[in-house]
């Protein structure tokens, strides 16, 4: 055989072993819909998507090997102005809702992060995705065998649940599939951390915060989570009328799977972002603080929001009594699930 032909030979066999898909495969992504002929782990059967009137289900037989670990299951979609989108897990011995509705109100491209315990995968079953409408709002979904490993932290130190391939750390509401939360407001030495929302938010530009306090502080820090900024786009703030500078946006690894192409130059990034800034401690006083989100878009998008947080430093000899009462949201009911499911 001469030496090109094994070259050519040798070629083949890499351009199959990138298209097979061993047994071994612990994380697999899926576009939807996929392209003809994708290859599929021996753990994972052909996706069955059936399309009616006002429903539309994609089902996924799925066979978890004897010793299946936890399971992440991460779905993309583009999340519409209402309706819902449920996700099932059904075996011949039962069936669990591991999501009554994945939407959040944003009416963005969205990504959420279920978690299949070893519990529920000790036999053959099917992932059952269901949406309101006549078609499927999925874009991709990804799976990833997760396994146990041992973490030093210190005292307190939060610790996620699940890390995910590209770092991501999916909060543990999530990853069972619980609505939204608010986060509680917190004093922990000088620093006071007050939550100024209690619901997912679909905001335009120029909208606007109130943050009343009693007295002004001595620094001052914003952090939120936003959904729908383009991943090259940006975000000002602007503090009682005054302009405080951009917000931080994070930006993942360019490896994250969310990263999706639009047009022209165009990359948007479905899921959320969080986004901090320091603001003068000038620009704040006591009373009520008008704190405003700007960004510039030709195309004039919404984003979502949510978390918005305030951190603020007082003297250590400032107490709870002088500053006030922080807001009670523990008894905030989430907000009702989009399409009353």
């Amino acid at each position: 055989m001469s030496p090109f032909a094994r070259r050519m030979l040798h070629g083949l066999a890499l351009l199959a072993l990138a298209g097979a898909a061993p047994a071994q495969v612990r994380t697999f992504t899926l576009d939807w819909p996929p392209e003809p002929g994708r290859a599929l782990p021996v753990w994972l059967d052909r996706p069955v998507a059936e399309t009616h009137e006002a429903t539309a289900t994609l089902q996924i037989p799925l066979s978890p090997t004897r010793d299946a670990t936890n399971l992440a299951l991460t779905l993309w979609f583009d999340e519409p102005a209402g309706g819902f989108l449920r996700v099932l897990w059904v075996t011949a011995s039962s069936q669990t809702t591991l999501c009554q509705n994945l939407y959040e109100g944003t009416g963005l491209p969205n990504r959420r992060t279920l978690l299949l315990t070893p519990e529920q995968l000790t036999e053959p079953g099917v992932l059952t995705v269901q949406a309101s409408g006549a078609s499927l709002p999925i874009t991709r979904l990804r799976w990833e065998w997760l396994e146990p490993t041992a973490t030093l932290a210190a005292l307190d130190a939060p610790v996620p649940e699940v890390i995910l391939g590209e770092g991501q750390t999916p909060a543990a509401d999530e990853l069972l599939g619980d609505p939204y939360l608010p986060l509680e407001d917190a004093w922990r030495n000088e620093v006071i951390t007050a939550s100024l929302t209690d619901r997912v938010e679909r905001i335009e530009s120029g909208t606007g915060f109130i943050a009343p306090l009693e007295l002004a502080p001595e620094q001052a820090r914003l952090e939120m989570v936003l959904a729908g900024l383009p991943a090259s786009g940006s975000v000002r703030l602007r503090v009682n009328g005054a302009d405080a500078g951009a917000l931080a946006v994070e930006l993942p690894d360019l490896a994250d799977p969310s990263y999706r192409y639009a047009a022209a130059g165009r990359w948007i990034y479905s899921g959320w972002r969080k986004a901090t800034a320091a603001i003068p401690a000038t620009l704040l006083h006591s009373g009520d603080n008008l704190i405003e989100l700007i960004w510039i878009d030709p195309q004039e998008t919404p984003l979502a929001l949510k978390d918005l947080l305030l951190q603020l430093r007082y003297p250590s000899t400032a107490s709870p009594a002088q500053l006030g009462a922080a807001p009670d949201l523990t008894d905030i009911e989430p907000a009702p699930a989009i399409g009353g499911q």
